[in-house]
């Protein structure tokens, strides 16, 4: 869910008008309503108070989770794979990449695109985006090998992978 949506779902539910949550906020309506729309985001300055108005934490309200659930992985990689069934692959290949810039320390999504990725790439395209695809899915199994490495060295399980 976008920010606009929940800031919109939220300040419903605690009965507020966007002219009560504005003024509470020191800010214009229309600057409430342009974060309800998405057309604009609150500054950053105006983050905590708007989370405690609206009831949640900052994480709840940007959405802030430090890695996905296997089932959201699941999930997201099933519209990954939609995309490069369709051979919009180019578009495939950028929401990969967004998915690995938005979580960049998960291991359990770098391993699931990976693996992902080697799938798709002997069954799909030539070209570049073999060759982006390539490189990304070697530089991917490259960090979880020496990650795994490093748990095996620490005594942790794994199992989790």
């Amino acid at each position: 869910m976008e920010i606009g949506k929940r800031i919109q779902r939220l300040r419903r539910e605690r009965s507020l008008t966007q002219e009560q949550l504005a003024a509470a906020l020191g800010v214009t309506s229309a600057a409430v309503s342009k974060w309800e729309t998405n057309a604009a985001i609150p500054d950053v300055a105006m983050l905590c108070p708007l989370a405690r108005m609206l009831g949640i934490t900052v994480d709840a309200l940007l959405d802030f989770r430090p890695a996905l659930e296997q089932e959201e992985i699941n999930v997201l990689l099933e519209d990954r794979r939609k995309l490069f069934e369709e051979k919009r692959l180019e578009e495939a290949g950028a929401s990969c990449e967004a998915l690995l810039r938005e979580y960049p320390d998960d291991l359990r999504l770098k391993c699931a695109i990976a693996g992902h990725g080697i799938r798709l790439m002997m069954s799909t395209a030539a070209g570049m985006l073999r060759q982006r695809m390539f490189f990304l899915v070697c530089q991917l199994w490259t960090l979880t090998y020496l990650c795994m490495i490093c748990l095996e060295c620490l005594g942790v399980e794994e199992r989790w992978l």
